[in-house]
C-alpha cells in the first residue's frame, strides 16, 4: 500500500502542477505558470480501466482538495518576488519544452527561484502542508480501486535496485529479462532489510542533518562521494553507532558485490562495455536522490 502511495505522485507546488481550467488559465496573470488549484499528476492511474463512477469520484476529490491546493498556492506566491515568479515561469516553460518531468521538472524550478536564506525555511513548511494534502487525496484514491487494479498499481510502482534501472538501452533479450527479474525479486528484499538496518542507527536528530546536508550537496550539483564527505563531517556518530554501521555497510557490500557479479555473469562482451560507460556517465553526475548513486 505505501508503495502505491508514493508512486501516485500528484501535485508538485511552485507552479508544475497542472489541472487548471481553460477560464482558470485565462485569468491567470501573465508571467505566472499552471497553478495547482487541482492535483496533477494521475498518470499512474492510466492502464487500471477504471469504472465511470470509479473516475467520478476520482474528479469529485479533485474538486474537494482544489480550494486547499489554491491556498497554499499562494502562500508560495506571497513569499516569492516579482523577479522570481517571473524566473518562475520561465524555467518551468523551457523544462517542459525539453521535456522534463517530475523531480527532473521541479529541480530545474527551483534553480531559478534562487531562494533567500529566509525564504527557504517557509517554502519547506509549505511543502509539508502540501504533502499532507497528497498524502491524504492518494489514499481516498487508492481505496477507490478494486483488488486487480491495486496489485497492477503494486507491482507497476515496485521499487528497483538502480543497478537495474542503468541496465535499461542494452537491448536485452527474453532469457536475459527473466533471469535478471528472478535476480532483483531475490536480492531487493536482503538489499532493503540490510538499508534499514543502517537507518536504525541514526538518531532523527542526525537523520535530519544527514538529509540536509544531501539536500544541499544536491543544490550545489555536487557528486555522491563529496556529500558522503560531508555528511561524516555535519553528522557525530558515537563509537558503538561508528561499529554498527561499518557491520552493516560490510553485509550491503557483500550483498552489492554478489549483484553485480552475477549481474556480469548474465551480460554479453558488448553489453559489459555499454554498461561501464554508461556508470562512467553516472559517476559524473550528481546524485538525483538518496541512495541513487554507482
Amino acid at each position: 500500500m505505501n508503495t502505491m502511495i508514493r508512486g501516485l505522485g500528484l501535485v508538485v507546488l511552485l507552479g508544475m502542477a497542472t489541472g487548471l481550467s481553460a477560464a482558470d488559465k485565462e485569468k491567470q496573470p501573465k508571467g505566472e505558470t499552471a497553478r495547482p488549484t487541482a492535483p496533477g499528476g494521475l498518470e499512474m492511474l492510466k492502464g487500471l480501466d477504471l469504472s465511470p463512477e470509479q473516475q467520478a469520484k476520482v474528479e469529485q476529490l479533485r474538486d474537494e482538495l482544489a480550494p486547499k491546493l489554491k491556498e497554499v498556492w499562494q502562500k508560495i506566491s506571497d513569499i516569492l518576488t516579482d523577479e522570481q515568479k517571473k524566473a518562475r515561469a520561465e524555467a518551468f516553460q523551457a523544462a517542459q519544452e525539453a521535456g522534463k518531468k517530475g523531480r527532473e521538472l521541479q529541480k530545474a524550478v527551483d534553480a531559478a527561484l534562487k531562494l533567500s536564506d529566509e525564504q527557504k525555511p517557509q517554502i519547506a513548511e509549505i511543502r509539508k502542508e502540501a504533502d499532507h494534502l497528497n498524502r491524504e487525496f492518494r489514499e481516498k484514491v487508492i481505496t477507490l480501486l478494486n483488488p486487480a487494479q491495486k496489485e497492477k498499481l503494486e507491482k507497476r510502482n515496485a521499487p528497483r535496485l538502480w543497478q537495474f534501472e542503468v541496465l535499461k538501452g542494452l537491448e536485452l533479450t527474453t532469457d536475459q529479462k527473466a533471469k535478471l527479474e528472478k535476480l532483483h525479486k531475490e536480492l531487493l528484499p536482503k538489499i532493503q532489510q540490510a538499508l534499514r538496518k543502517m537507518d536504525s542507527v541514526w538518531t532523527d536528530e542526525q537523520r535530519k542533518a544527514r538529509a540536509e546536508t544531501i539536500q544541499a550537496g544536491q543544490e550545489a550539483g555536487k557528486k555522491w562521494a563529496e556529500i558522503e564527505k560531508n555528511i561524516h563531517a555535519a553528522v557525530k556518530l558515537a563509537d558503538a553507532q561508528k561499529a554498527k554501521m561499518e557491520e552493516f555497510r560490510q553485509e550491503l557490500g557483500e550483498l552489492n558485490k554478489s549483484l553485480t557479479e552475477k549481474i556480469q555473469g548474465l551480460l554479453t562482451p558488448e553489453q559489459k562495455e555499454q554498461l561501464e560507460k554508461k556508470l562512467a556517465e553516472m559517476r559524473k553526475k550528481p546524485p538525483e536522490k538518496e541512495g541513487k548513486h554507482p
